[in-house]
């Protein structure tokens, strides 16, 4: 280390090998060997990177340890916050409160510990993506709030940077979703509410889509639904009533092809018990009044087929 200035307890120096800081010039207090050691500054062009940077912090014997302030001018990262020694190797980590801006991933402040972000912090991305809450090794994990430049937000439980556990989601059109997730979908026990007309659907969901049992609920369309589902679309038993719970629908369904075997009552009051594709009679069936059986035998497309 090359000494240029000495004036009381603070010199300017180059710093030399094997320091990490070999090129920048520092200015401040050193110790009995040179080392800065004390509160200094130290600027300039690092000969390993090519660099330029600006450090703020409290020296012991060389390292950066306590409160610092950190800049690379040359990639516009920066940090500013509290940096520790560690005491195996020599090198400072963050550990403690700090904020780290870099242009390339998005800015962080909250608690670090060991270089990471672990604790409580807010999160924000390049794109304007904003996560708020508790941090494991650098992604969200446990209670975090995700708030999407899209307009999703999210608010909930978090394994490993994806959701996980218990949350409420709701989308950019408003509706929403609360429940279990796994691996970042829907996933286990929730329920979802469609903000436009009020639909809601209670059951198990899959992979975000409603697979298993489940209660459906329309307002729009003025019926209550219990039933089994596969991918969104009723695969199996069913019951429709109304919501003065009458009966309107029960019976087997495949929702793709809306075929199965049901049993009917239409608005005007007429009922009608058999087979149906395509959500029409088809098949045999038979249409009943209110007080007896006014068709019965095989059905296509919806018409009955007399018989000949």
């Amino acid at each position: 280390m090359v000494v240029l200035l000495f004036a009381q307890e603070v010199v300017t120096v180059v710093i030399e090998p094997p320091s990490r800081y070999v090129g920048l010039t520092y200015q401040g207090p050193v110790d009995l060997d040179g080392q800065p050691h004390g509160r200094g500054k130290m600027s300039g062009i690092a000969a390993l990177t090519q660099e330029e940077y600006l450090i703020d912090c409290n020296f012991v014997h060389g390292q950066c340890d306590g409160f610092s302030i950190f800049k690379n001018k040359s990639t516009g990262k920066s940090y500013v916050g509290q940096i520790k020694k560690d005491e195996r190797n020599g090198h400072y980590y963050e550990q403690g409160y700090g904020k780290s801006v870099d242009p390339r991933q998005g800015t962080y402040e909250g608690e670090w510990k060991e270089g990471r972000w672990d604790g409580f912090g807010t999160y924000t991305d390049t794109r304007g993506n904003v996560f708020i809450g508790e941090f494991v090794m650098n992604t969200p994990h446990g209670m975090c709030k995700a708030i999407l430049i899209d307009g999703t937000v999210y608010f909930g439980e978090w394994v490993h940077g994806q959701k996980h556990g218990v949350g409420s989601l709701t989308f950019p059109n408003g509706d929403r979703y609360i429940g279990e997730f796994y691996e970042d979908s829907p996933a286990g026990v929730g329920g979802s509410i469609a903000k436009e007309n009020g639909a809601r659907i209670f059951g198990e969901f899959e992979q975000g889509k409603i697979t298993g049992i489940a209660v459906e609920k329309n307002p729009g369309k003025g019926f209550v639904r219990v039933g089994e589902y596969q991918e969104d679309m009723i695969q199996g038993l069913i019951a429709e009533k109304t919501q003065d719970g009458e009966l309107i629908l029960h019976g087997s369904l495949n929702g793709k092809e809306k075929t199965g075997v049901i049993y009917e009552v239409k608005p005007d009051g007429e009922r009608y018990l058999g087979e149906v594709s395509q959500g029409k009679p088809h098949g045999e069936g038979m249409l009943l009044g209110p007080t007896r059986i006014n068709k019965i035998g095989r059905f296509q497309d919806g018409i009955f087929q007399e018989k000949k």
